[in-house]
């Protein structure tokens, strides 16, 4: 399956410091089999599939004046509430008997925490490395800590296959 990596910033992103496929090249992820520049008319597309299909409903558009721009516009507290109750029903799920399943229940809380989106993207943010690409819990945890009308800026964005 393909999906995307995103350098994603409060801070504008020189195009120099963008990821790249190399960004990973010399890294030992077990998330990946490989990865590849996405075509620069590609990544217009990524970000508008970030904006409108992955990040939550109406927390984001795009910044008509500033090219690979998006806005912040609130939401974060109801999201999070949201994302408690998913946790505590993935959680209500898990019993004695199930505990131990490969792929039930434990597996479906895991995912829950980690990638609380349910998408198959990473993210690389100025919180952390560049090469260090997370699932959606850690971009989020970020976007809960920003004010509405904060401009988050996309960097470079990877294709990879896992």
């Amino acid at each position: 399956m393909h999906s995307n990596i995103y350098q994603v910033s409060t801070e504008k992103i020189s195009k120099d410091q963008f990821i790249t496929e190399a960004t990973f090249s010399d890294c030992d992820y077990s998330f990946f089999d490989w990865c590849a520049n996405l075509p620069e008319e590609e990544q217009e597309q990524a970000i508008d599939q970030l904006v409108d299909n992955l990040l939550p409903k109406s927390m984001f558009s795009r910044d008509s004046d500033e090219p690979r721009t998006i806005i912040y516009h609130g939401g974060a507290d109801d999201w999070k509430r949201k994302w408690v109750e998913r946790i505590h029903k993935r959680a209500e799920a898990i019993t004695p008997e199930n505990v131990t399943e490969w792929i039930g229940s434990t597996y479906r809380l895991e995912q829950e925490l980690e990638d609380p989106l349910d998408i198959g993207s990473r993210f690389v943010t100025s919180d952390y490395e560049y090469s260090d690409a997370k699932k959606s819990s850690e971009l989020m945890k970020q976007i809960c800590t920003l004010k509405p009308g904060t401009k988050l800026y996309i960097g470079g964005i990877i294709d990879y296959h896992w």
